[in-house]
């Protein structure tokens, strides 16, 4: 049996790393000089390599028929912790395992949702309006309109995983209260409240901040409509740093210009880039950045942290890979 398995990757190991931006290739190179990595930009520059590679590194690049493409491929390592993009059928049929990067940008994406929860209560475009403006904005006088506070405030989480659990480590740390759904809420024994995905609408009314960092699953595909709005009180801010589809964007941008939702944050959206025509761009109270929240300057290092350990693992003949979806 051991001899079958070490055959699933080779002692050389043909690695392709294809990703528009992230630098794998060198990490690795600089980390195992002797893996012959290559790096491509596009899905045109791969298709050459595809009947060589044995490991193939990817994420928004990937194309279902590049398993059939590629013979001597066994292990794809996904550069995102997302899998939607993925057939794990397929893959299954032709015996290539998949892994995600899941938890590599754990603090990255908790960090970028809190820097959003203290933007929307700082009322921070605000003052960067009066910036750009060349003004200096003076204090409110009405005590409803200035800047808030997040202490005391209650947080909503819609997701548990590794980036809900450290956001709600922060929001703790800051004083605020935490409930959090997850679909096996079972499974969790924490010192915060842990609730269902069905769960979600009685704690809507008492929400002060709800953050989306789930998957995006039948359960939270469009998780948050217009009738979660709808019940959230006017004075709510929402957040998604999770997935775009878990999230309805025309119910947010009427909720926001007729002040029903008081503010929103989103880095995540169904069609990447925005569409320069989305009604979204204008709206009120908004904060939007351009999926980066997971950016950080030590990516490469802990994706090919798994890629080492996981190539180590099929060369002795272990299949139990990190992070391994099928």
């Amino acid at each position: 049996m051991t001899n079958t398995l070490n055959s699933l990757i080779s002692s050389s190991v043909n690695i392709v790393a294809a990703h528009s931006t992230f630098r794998i290739a060198e990490e690795l190179r600089r980390r195992c000089p002797r893996f012959p990595a290559v790096n491509v930009r596009s899905a045109e520059a791969l298709r050459p390599h595809l009947r060589e590679t044995e490991v193939l590194v990817i994420s928004g690049l990937w194309d279902n028929r590049f398993l059939s493409m590629a013979p001597r491929l066994r292990y794809v390592q996904s550069v995102s912790a997302g899998i939607e993009n993925y057939d794990l059928q397929a893959f299954a049929e032709h015996k290539v395992m998949l892994a995600n990067a899941a938890g590599i940008n754990t603090q990255a994406v908790a960090e970028h949702a809190m820097m959003f929860i203290l933007a929307l209560s700082r009322h921070i475009l605000r003052d960067l309006a009066f910036q750009k403006a060349g003004q200096w904005r003076p204090l409110e006088p009405e005590q409803s309109t200035r800047s808030g506070e997040i202490a005391g405030k209650s947080l909503l989480l819609v997701g548990y995983g590794n980036v809900g659990q450290t956001i709600a480590r922060m929001a703790r740390a800051f004083g605020m209260s935490v409930v959090a759904a997850t679909r096996n809420p079972a499974r969790h024994n924490r010192d915060i409240e842990i609730v269902s995905f069905t769960d979600l609408p009685r704690h809507y009314p008492t929400a002060d901040y709800v953050v989306l960092c789930c998957p995006l699953t039948d359960d939270t595909r469009g998780i948050i409509d217009r009738a979660a709005l709808r019940a959230m009180p006017r004075t709510a801010r929402i957040v998604n740093v999770g997935r775009g589809e878990c999230l309805d964007l025309d119910a947010v941008e009427k909720a926001l210009r007729s002040n029903e939702l008081s503010g929103a944050a989103i880095d995540v959206f169904p069609q990447e880039p925005l569409p320069e025509t989305s009604a979204l761009r204008d709206a009120p109270n908004l904060i939007m950045t351009s999926h980066v929240a997971g950016e950080t300057p030590r990516y490469e290092e802990r994706l090919v942290d798994i890629l080492l350990t996981n190539i180590g693992k099929l060369q002795v003949g272990e299949t139990d890979l990190e992070n391994r979806i099928i």
